[in-house]
């Protein structure tokens, strides 16, 4: 299988995932995203809404110190306010997502075992042990692949200047987002395979294509204008459902 041959597979695999979520023994987890997406996004707001209010106190102070027209003061305010927002709608596109997957970590993993579970039939007893073990490895993982992530975006960045080869820079970009994103959804199925680090990794990247499809969808998902936290949280179970249909057998 090519790479595009496995986008094509991560992609489709969403198709059974769908029906897996909306199955009887599956549809009670859609309970976490609303909750997670709800508190997360509060969450920023509050953050947001805070910084910008501090920030405004000091511009108009800077403004009356200069005694500049109270348009001016307007102006700067309406400008923070709105500003921030932006960014933190762009940061989010960028990492929020990771919030997500650090924060649902522990519903993930379950997920994912009992998905395989209905696969293929092989049952996992519940250890607690095991499951922080996994739980932990997956909210690492997630903050790695975001580390690795924004420094190939910044790479992509510089090469956007570049005549020619910029142009295929957003392209390029989003398939890096879509990679690590789904390298990190398809962990928790690979995890389970009880490879080595390095073979888990080998895994994944044997089946770039597949990860890239399978994360292609959920970066798709946060550039919904609307609820794009609730929205990504939701499909974020769908990914991680995808990723064990998707490598279900593949070795």
């Amino acid at each position: 299988m090519n790479f595009f041959q496995g986008i094509g597979a991560g992609v489709g695999a969403y198709r059974r995932a769908l029906s897996l979520l909306f199955s009887r023994d599956f549809w009670w987890f859609m309970l976490f995203p609303v909750i997670a997406g709800c508190l997360l996004f509060w969450g920023g707001q509050q953050a947001v809404d805070r910084w910008a209010g501090g920030l405004q106190e000091a511009i108009e102070a800077r403004v009356a110190a200069w005694m500049l027209p109270g348009w001016v003061s307007f102006a700067v305010d309406l400008f923070v306010r709105w500003g921030l927002r932006l960014l933190y709608y762009f940061s989010f596109f960028l990492w929020g997502g990771y919030a997500v997957m650090a924060v649902m970590s522990p519903v993930f993993s379950r997920l994912s075992e009992r998905v395989e579970a209905r696969l293929s039939g092989r049952r996992y007893p519940f250890r607690w042990r095991r499951f922080l073990w996994e739980a932990g490895r997956g909210a690492l993982l997630a903050v790695g692949s975001m580390l690795l992530q924004t420094l190939v975006l910044l790479l992509l960045f510089f090469c956007s200047f570049i005549p020619i080869a910029g142009l295929f820079a957003p392209l390029a970009g989003f398939l890096a987002t879509s990679y690590f994103y789904g390298f990190a959804f398809m962990d928790y199925a690979v995890e389970r395979k009880r490879l080595t680090v390095g073979q888990g990794i080998g895994f994944i990247h044997r089946h770039a294509g597949v990860a890239t499809g399978v994360g292609g969808v959920f970066a798709a998902s946060l550039l919904l204008p609307v609820w794009p936290l609730i929205t990504c949280s939701f499909v974020s179970l769908l990914a991680v459902i995808a990723a064990a249909v998707a490598i279900d057998g593949r070795e």
